[in-house]
């Protein structure tokens, strides 16, 4: 097997360690002895597409061995993946990124004492419902028993509880990305006094925005910026928008907005966004009229699409005066570069001197995007 002989190769240094594709017959006892002789020194530890059988005997193997170097580990399979004992019960002192896919929420209390260096963290394929309350209770208990927790990511099949459930109090979290189901009865459960970063779905795949009923309280009173991901332009008119007044209602203070646009004709035209967005009306040319923006602490809009419809800076001027108005702060926009690289010099020039115009760029932490 060349994995084997690329292991035995590397000695005492640094490893990572990826494994993909696997069954259980591939894990001969040869080559669970080679990995268990090296975890020692892996830095990363990813097991993704295989079956439940063989991630279960690589767990195994190497989860009574000290881990010292270990910084990373993803787990993933094609069921849920079951802890049937401690997962280095000796701690894992480097273990800071953790993906787990599809865990079982009454055996993850055998990972938690790994998990105590752990800053980002990620859920995938989580369901949870009222009459499954004990894993509400496991989900928030290995939450909150994370102190360094700062970056959280979590994928729902399904999230339904009580409104009366108890809070998930995460102190220490700075951003936090929710896709996609009961994102608000979800948000409503977690309290996190220092979040600066929130990252929703703002369109089903049908293309309706989602709701956040009003009844439910979302406080997060350090937020400056919202992502809002799948923001669907609909396809019969490149002007008419959805309408994302619920999230400007919901999150008024934010001083930073990203959206990440689909647009199901392949264009729409950018300057009239924006003024759907900011003057809170689907139809672009009412929101012109409208002398009331929302988003009373914007400073920064930012805007990514695959597709874009050119970028007319007559009308991106009118939407900027319309905000100097009535003292918006607005004072930049962050646009894809096929759309800025569509101004002249001279009208470039000429909104530069309203607004500061920079290239759209990922600026937040993505430990999750996918190495293997």
């Amino acid at each position: 097997m060349k994995a084997a002989t690329f292991i035995s190769r590397t000695k005492l240094s640094p490893l990572d360690i990826h494994i993909k594709g696997f069954s259980a017959e591939d894990f001969s006892g040869d080559f669970l002895l080679l990995l268990s002789n090296h975890i020692g020194h892996c830095r990363k530890l990813h097991i993704s597409g295989g079956d439940l059988e063989g991630l279960t005997r690589v767990l195994q193997c190497i989860s009574s061995l000290p881990v010292p170097l270990l910084s990373s580990i993803r787990l993933s399979t094609e069921d849920e993946v079951e802890f049937h004992e401690q997962i280095f019960p000796s701690g894992a002192p480097r273990l800071t990124t953790v993906y787990l896919d599809s865990p079982c929420l009454f055996t993850i209390h055998q990972c938690l004492s790994a998990f105590r260096s752990v800053t980002y963290f990620r859920f995938e394929n989580l369901g949870i419902e009222p009459k499954d309350g004990g894993r509400y209770i496991a989900f928030r208990d290995c939450l909150m028993a994370m102190p360094s927790l700062n970056h959280l990511e979590l994928d729902f099949e399904f999230f339904e509880v009580s409104q009366s459930s108890l809070p998930i109090t995460l102190p220490t979290l700075r951003f936090l990305l929710v896709d996609p189901e009961s994102c608000g009865l979800l948000l409503s459960c977690v309290q996190a006094a220092c979040l600066a970063t929130l990252s929703i779905a703002a369109c089903d795949e049908d293309g309706d925005v989602f709701d956040i009923p009003d009844e439910l309280e979302i406080r997060y009173p350090s937020l400056k910026h919202l992502i809002l991901t799948n923001v669907v332009v609909p396809s019969d008119r490149s002007d008419n928008f959805p309408d994302l007044r619920v999230f400007a209602g919901k999150f008024p203070d934010v001083e930073r907005l990203t959206c990440l646009v689909i647009a199901e004709n392949g264009f729409y035209n950018i300057e009239y966004f924006s003024a759907s967005i900011l003057f809170g009306s689907r139809d672009a040319r009412i929101a012109y009229g409208k002398v009331t923006p929302q988003w009373p602490k914007l400073q920064t809009m930012a805007i990514k699409s695959d597709h874009m419809h050119g970028l007319n800076a007559c009308r991106l001027e009118r939407v900027i005066l319309k905000l100097r108005e009535v003292r918006h702060p607005i004072r930049q926009f962050m646009l894809p570069i096929k759309s800025l690289s569509q101004l002249s010099d001279k009208d470039r020039t000429k909104v530069g001197r309203l607004v500061e115009l920079q290239e759209f760029a990922i600026d937040w932490p993505t430990p999750f995007l996918r190495e293997d």
